[in-house]
């Protein structure tokens, strides 16, 4: 016990000395090209084990890094929902998308702030932004985050017209097993819950929101994902930084591939949005 105190104690004081220190643009300098190839050597491998081992990586680099000059925060919140990890993609960029006329980050500053949003409400509205280009991934991951909700709750309220003929505890099993997301799955709350209209009515807004901020940040984005040409953008191929569009989509491609129903939501509301 007295040794694995005197441990933690060392611990907590190096990384206090390391991120305190000017130490830290040192260390971050020498091992951020090395975790940067090693993510990206992950992300090509695209398995489970390998996006998981890619996010922790991920979140390491950042957090020594100040400066993000490996752009980080393009590639784990996308690491988050292709892993299933909505609430920490939710904390991530909320915390990352301005708000209001100060933007609660700031890639620049030498300590800049560490996202300690924990168990943000998801299905809270989208605040009012002053995004720009350089958001529109994380503008982008909030619309698919968004959606994901709305299609769990969707399937929950599917299956609670089952109750009229089966038994409510046996529905409810069922519901505990649907939701592909762990902010649906991880609340009893809405999995006892029988009545999900007013839910999938906010979501529905939400989302209806979401596609407007992206629109308004880039109007040739949703046309772009969902044109299949300009979806299917392999990892391989070279993409200029400054087109945000096919960057955005380079980034973002896999977590949407893997989400169909997704992009069939963006074309029926975003046609709507466009009638409008």
């Amino acid at each position: 016990m007295e040794q694995q105190l005197r441990n933690r104690l060392r611990a907590s004081h190096f990384q206090a000395a390391v991120i305190n220190s000017p130490f830290r643009i040192l260390l971050s300098t020498v091992q951020s090209t090395t975790r940067a190839k090693y993510v990206q050597a992950m992300l090509a491998a695209n398995s489970f084990d390998a996006l998981t081992s890619a996010a922790a990586v991920a979140r390491d680099l950042l957090y020594m890094s100040p400066y993000d000059k490996r752009d980080v925060k393009q590639v784990l919140p996308v690491l988050y929902l292709r892993l299933g990890r909505d609430q920490e993609a939710y904390n991530f960029v909320n915390w990352c998308i301005p708000k209001g006329r100060r933007s609660y980050h700031n890639w620049t500053n030498f300590h800049p702030p560490y996202p300690k949003i924990v168990d943000a409400d998801a299905f809270e509205s989208p605040p009012a932004t002053t995004a720009t280009d350089n958001d529109l991934l994380n503008l982008v991951c909030m619309t698919l985050l968004k959606i994901r909700l709305l299609l769990d709750i969707k399937a929950l309220q599917q299956t609670q017209q089952l109750s009229v003929k089966l038994p409510q505890e046996l529905v409810d099993m069922v519901k505990e097993l649907l939701p592909a997301t762990d902010v649906v799955r991880n609340s009893r709350k809405i999995i006892r819950s029988r009545d999900y209209t007013s839910v999938i009515r906010d979501l529905s807004r939400q989302v209806g929101q979401c596609i407007q901020t992206v629109t308004q940040v880039n109007p040739d984005f949703w046309p772009t994902l969902v044109c299949h040409a300009g979806f299917r953008s392999p990892r391989e191929t070279y993409v200029s930084p400054t087109d945000p569009v096919h960057l955005t989509l380079h980034n973002c491609g896999d977590a949407w591939r893997e989400n169909p129903q997704a992009i069939d939501v963006i074309k029926a509301l975003y046609l709507r949005y466009l009638d409008s």
